[in-house]
């Protein structure tokens, strides 16, 4: 099974609702400036998680991925990359690697 199995199997399948949007009035005094939006939505590069990924660690992301037969190289690379930003998506693949079989 590989990878993009793993996550299609996962996602719902329900039955989604839609409703109407509702319109609203916004008086113009009350309205603020383009600046004091953009200034709320700059991300803090500090805030930014990092997780380092040791060599070791990637050797068994890679062998995980290799024994679900996961052969492509941009959906691996991608799942070595997200490891290194995600400290959860670390945690979760070097768990999953432990399913590999020791030689």
């Amino acid at each position: 099974m590989k990878l993009a199995d793993l996550v299609r199997k996962n996602e719902s399948v329900g039955v989604a609702t839609a409703t109407h949007a509702t319109f609203a009035t916004q008086s113009t005094e009350s309205t603020g400036t383009v600046a004091k939006v953009a200034k709320v939505a700059v991300a803090n590069p500090a805030e930014v998680q990092s997780a380092t990924l040791s060599g070791a660690d990637e050797t068994r992301i890679r062998g995980w991925l290799a024994f679900i037969g996961e052969v492509d190289p941009v959906l691996i690379e991608e799942t070595l990359q997200r490891c290194e930003t995600d400290p959860e998506a670390q945690r979760y693949f070097l768990w999953r690697s432990r399913e590999v079989p020791e030689r």
